[in-house]
């Protein structure tokens, strides 16, 4: 995965085996969106319809007007004044999907915010790819953990990146090991024992810095309620490695 910044522009392209079709499903099916994305997605997928995403972790709902549409190539989407693109080609054995926002109306966010939008496409990109191409058309569970913080994101990564690090602050039976993504800011990983990914995120909501754990999984077998005083033993382990 490689991020570029253009402009006012972010954009985040990702090579998946996944097949176009498969990935415009996964994008254009509200039903299909919500297994990996959000909370629940609804619309009139056509020019000029309307796509409504839903995150219930953090309060918000999203609207968007469809503004082009050519199946399994390319949707855009506005909203009040940003505008998001997603883009699909074959490239070698799979496909090559790309998302790009930009904001038409000044003022453009500035660099700090245009960077963890980038980080949040591409930590969403990576669920979406390893969702596509191992778990498609299974229900999503999600488990979000989050505590908030006051110091440097750079001091936290190398936290999120080493296996030595990992292990002196993550309190769980089995840590992950492959990393699906690493955005420079945060962290996604394959995470096979719950079925599917462990995210280690660091964003600012609400005029706040937060760190946070989110575990997706999309195993109808595994019970996410396990893992939560866990996570939480962990994240205040984590905050209390970065204050010593």
């Amino acid at each position: 995965m490689q991020p570029t910044t253009e402009s006012n522009a972010v954009s985040a392209s990702v090579l998946s085996f996944a097949s176009c079709d498969r990935l415009w499903r996964a994008w254009a099916d509200p039903e299909l969106l919500q297994q990996w994305f959000c909370d629940h997605a609804w619309g009139d997928i056509k020019v000029g319809g309307d796509y409504y995403w839903q995150f219930a972790e953090f309060d918000v709902q999203a609207h968007s007007r469809i503004t082009e549409l050519i199946p399994e190539v390319r949707m855009a989407l506005e909203s009040q004044g940003t505008s998001v693109v997603f883009h699909l080609a074959a490239e070698g054995h799979g496909s090559r999907m790309t998302v790009k926002q930009d904001w038409q109306a000044p003022p453009a966010p500035p660099a700090e915010a245009r960077a963890e939008v980038r980080s949040g496409w591409l930590m969403s990109m990576a669920l979406m790819r390893h969702y596509a191409e191992n778990y498609f058309e299974q229900p999503k569970q999600t488990l979000l953990v989050k505590r908030a913080w006051t110091g440097s994101f750079a001091k936290v990564l190398p936290y999120y990146q080493d296996p030595r690090e990992l292990r002196r602050w993550l309190k769980v039976a089995e840590r992950p090991r492959e990393i699906l993504t690493d955005t420079g800011q945060e962290v996604c990983y394959r995470w096979d024992p719950v079925g599917g990914a462990l995210e280690f995120k660091a964003f600012h909501w609400g005029g706040a810095q937060q760190l946070a754990l989110r575990v997706t999984s999309w195993s109808k077998d595994y019970d996410l309620s396990f893992l939560k005083p866990q996570l939480e033993e962990s994240l205040d382990h984590l905050q209390s490695l970065l204050i010593s």
